[in-house]
């Protein structure tokens, strides 16, 4: 059954014998093409997401997050505790990273940058992609222990270690100091009002006279009802 569905969504085709061949599509699965997509097919797939999804009426009934209904505690509290699914979550935000990062970049000037903070910054791809266009550049990837663990051997590997320190701590408490910019990519929607307040205080407070904070979100556009009839 799951082979047949997983057929129809066009992901592999069956040859005689019980063998498979991947489609263009599910080439994406792997690891080793460029735009591999295998890191977010991974947390799409995992407890951590589908559970809480499938419990999407508990929510809309009481108002409390049904991660913590099912798991007993706060998704990055979880993470924390669980080594194994932090890998998986980082992952997953670095494939997101990866089909974002040239949009970040064209977006803003950054040329005339000196140092760079990436607050909440996962594994680092989009400060090391960053650092690779702006060779003067130095920057700080600040995260979480369990998040900060991968993002050393990310930035050896894009070959700009020796220009990027990482430090680990919580952007609840403070935020490294004097930074000419700092950006938060996909980091104020997973709070709310009260919180995300505090986590741009402590930016505030971090940041030197003339220093700016990018935020990175994406932006849901509700569309007004009946419009496209009139378009």
């Amino acid at each position: 059954r799951l082979l047949r569905a997983l057929a129809s969504l066009g992901l592999f085709t069956s040859l005689p014998g019980r063998r498979f061949n991947l489609t263009p599509l599910g080439a994406y699965l792997r690891s080793d093409v460029p735009g591999s997509l295998r890191g977010y097919a991974r947390f799409t797939g995992h407890d951590v997401t589908w559970r809480p999804w499938g419990q999407l009426a508990y929510s809309v009934r009481t108002g409390a997050p049904a991660f913590v209904h099912i798991f007993g505690m706060r998704s990055f509290e979880y993470y924390a505790q669980h080594p194994d699914v932090a890998a998986i979550i980082n992952d997953a935000m670095t494939t997101v990273t990866t089909t974002e990062t040239a949009a970040i970049i064209a977006a803003y000037d950054l040329s005339k940058i000196g140092s760079l903070v990436d607050v909440g910054g996962g594994h680092g791809l989009l400060l090391a992609s960053i650092l690779k266009i702006h060779s003067g550049m130095r920057g700080i990837l600040f995260e979480l222990p369990y998040a900060a663990k991968g993002a050393s051997s990310l930035l050896r590997h894009e070959g700009v270690a020796d220009r990027c320190a990482v430090i680990s701590g919580d952007f609840f408490d403070s935020v490294p100091e004097g930074g000419d910019v700092y950006i938060l990519k996909s980091v104020i929607h997973d709070w709310n009002d009260e919180r995300a307040s505090q986590i741009l205080r402590n930016c505030q407070r971090a940041m030197r006279p003339g220093a700016k904070l990018l935020l990175v979100e994406r932006v849901i556009v509700r569309p007004v009802y009946g419009q496209h009839l009139f378009q």
